[in-house]
């Protein structure tokens, strides 16, 4: 739930980032723009994600 929220607020803020009067394929054009430019920056948030622990609670058997 907390990650999906973090998704949704980080969508939020580069549409109002960008402009929040857009066309939707004027929105989509900026995206992959911006992909085709920072596309190492997605690289990084993916080691990132990658590095973080897991929260996955584990069995202990008797």
């Amino acid at each position: 739930m907390r990650s999906r929220l973090g998704i949704i607020f980080c969508i939020s803020g580069v549409i109002l980032l960008i402009d929040p009067s857009l066309d939707i394929f004027l929105l989509l054009d900026h995206v992959a723009s911006i992909s085709k430019q920072y596309w190492p920056v997605f690289l990084i948030l993916i080691g990132l994600k990658l590095c973080q622990p897991s929260h996955t609670k584990r069995v202990h058997k008797k």
